[in-house]
């Protein structure tokens, strides 16, 4: 969903002025940041940050999804 969001407002960023190699850095940072939040909810021997990982991705989701719908 955040590709899509992202996709949806690429052209109206860019004619406003938005550097061409920014969305790229949005994109890759989106990424790093459910990649890593998703390892932590997976793989962390404690069990709290894992809890608050898995809060994090569902409240991004969450986000995303109001936007969308």
């Amino acid at each position: 969903m955040f590709s899509l969001l992202l996709d949806t407002v690429l052209p109206e960023a860019l004619e406003e002025g938005v550097p061409e190699d920014l969305p790229r850095h949005w994109r890759n940072r989106g990424w790093s940041e459910i990649a890593s939040l998703l390892a932590a909810s997976d793989y962390s021997f404690d069990e709290r940050r894992a809890a608050l990982s898995r809060e994090a991705v569902e409240q991004r989701i969450s986000d995303c999804r109001s936007v969308i719908l």
